[in-house]
């Protein structure tokens, strides 16, 4: 002390330096808060305008959304404010992907639960995403970009013009629509690798405390990584996230450290989920399915997710539609085809409701091309007409390529059945919707990136370019 008194009346300017210091990191660190909040501010509003047009792709299955919102809610740390409100939505989307809200709206896609095999790897996804959130990693995300030292607005808006417009000025046009900001506002823009592993820390501690396994959280990466190769540049860009590849080593690295110890501990009773999640998801696991093979042509991924879902659902007329579909259109022996006709058969069997006539249609084509057994193709198409008009009201919108078809079968003088009274007709049309008529999967379905793209655009606020003081 009487060493440090004297080096003190030494330097009488060296207090004065150390308070000149602190006031300036006074100053710095509430000038942080100011940006911080001014960020959260302008964040909230673009996040409620996201928030709003994903409304429009929202999956509405009560089950699988009441599944994953109770999940969701489970994985949430105990230690979080009761005041940071949680929610968990699905969309219908073939793609998978997972995305968070900074304001903690979570939101998975069909096709990412399609994609999982268990719940302990649905859950390291949703506690990833919860991770994000708790960690405020979607506000430093911006934080950086508008006032870290390297800017890194400029390589994004480029990789945007890139991914969005194809060059020049209408690419600029349209990256200047979409808004900077709004990367930050759905998904923190670029993550940083150590927020990536503070994400993965919080979901795989948290499932862990479910009692499921993490290390099934890797596997899932890797199949992810098998099936699709690395994310398009377009949903890389949006979704913020290392590639497949990266994300397994990522969980791999968490668990072989942070959590080796409490794994080892309960290493004996460690589970990969119930009986709930094969029940609950199947319905979302099967139209996803459905959607790979009817607008993806990705036959053997949509082939291994039915056959997955087949034990709980062995007498659903849509699945078993579906795989008899995909054995016709990829059938290549006498054995497939007998299969393709094996399932179409118990499709038509299983439909006791009439909800599918064009099951039947299938089958009679099947009939014909498949086993040569004409009487039976002519008696399904007959099938089919009936049941559309029973059901519809209406004659299937192919009547004409029926009556084609039965001619060349051997049949020319079966006529459609007459169409409902006028009474009749009216009480349909008033709830009438157009059939489904061709496909499980339906006449069109929207992929995610056109519908992601759109709801990007619902949010214009330029955060990324923020104010231009650079202090």
């Amino acid at each position: 002390m009487l060493l440090a008194g004297i080096l003190l009346a030494l330097h009488p300017g060296a207090d004065a330096q150390k308070q000149k210091q602190a006031s300036k990191e006074d100053k710095q660190g509430a000038q942080r808060e100011e940006r911080l909040d001014r960020i959260r501010r302008e964040l909230q509003d673009a996040t409620d305008r996201a928030g709003l047009r994903m409304r429009e792709g929202l999956n509405s299955e009560p089950l699988i959304n009441g599944y994953i919102s109770a999940l969701g809610q489970e994985l949430v740390p105990s230690d979080v404010p009761a005041s940071q409100k949680f929610s968990f939505r699905v969309i219908n989307a073939p793609e998978p992907n997972a995305f968070a809200l900074a304001d903690g709206r979570i939101y998975v896609t069909t096709g990412i639960i399609a994609m999982v095999e268990n719940e302990a790897q649905l859950a390291s996804v949703l506690g990833h995403e919860i991770g994000h959130v708790i960690n405020n990693h979607h506000i430093n995300s911006i934080y950086r970009q508008r006032y870290g030292k390297v800017a890194t607005t400029t390589r994004i808006a480029g990789s945007a013009m890139r991914i969005l417009g194809g060059g020049g000025s209408r690419a600029a046009g349209e990256v200047a629509k979409v808004g900077l900001g709004i990367f930050g506002a759905l998904t923190g823009a670029r993550y940083q690798r150590g927020q990536e592993i503070e994400a993965d820390l919080v979901g795989l501690r948290q499932t862990l405390a479910l009692n499921l396994d993490p290390s099934e959280a890797a596997g899932f990466w890797e199949k992810m990584h098998r099936r699709f190769g690395e994310p398009s540049p377009l949903m890389a860009l949006f979704s913020g996230h290392p590639t497949h590849s990266r994300r397994s080593e990522l969980a791999r690295e968490v668990v072989a450290t942070e959590l080796a110890q409490e794994i080892g501990r309960k290493s004996g009773s460690l589970q990969t989920g119930g009986a709930d999640f094969s029940r609950l998801t199947s319905v979302v696991r099967r139209d996803s399915s459905i959607q790979l093979s009817e607008v993806l042509d990705r036959h053997d991924l949509a082939l291994e997710g039915l056959e997955a879902v087949l034990p709980v659902r062995s007498d659903d007329p849509k699945l078993l539609w579906a795989i008899g579909r995909i054995h016709r259109l990829t059938e290549r022996s006498g054995q497939e085809n007998s299969l393709a006709l094996r399932f179409l058969q118990r499709a038509a069997e299983s439909d006791k409701r009439g909800l599918f006539p064009a099951i039947h249609r299938d089958l009679g084509y099947a009939y014909a091309t498949s086993a040569g057994d004409f009487p039976s193709a002519v008696q399904s198409l007959q099938t089919y007409v009936d049941r559309h008009v029973r059901k519809h009201g209406t004659y299937p919108p192919d009547l004409e390529t029926v009556y084609d078809y039965m001619g060349l079968f051997g049949d020319t003088g079966w006529n459609a059945p007459s169409l409902p009274t006028e009474n009749t007709v009216s009480l349909l049309q008033q709830s009438y919707a157009a059939p489904v008529w061709h496909t499980p999967g339906g006449a069109s379905v929207e992929g995610s990136t056109a519908f992601l793209r759109e709801a990007y655009q619902a949010a214009q606020e330029p955060l990324m370019q923020g104010p231009s003081d650079s202090n």
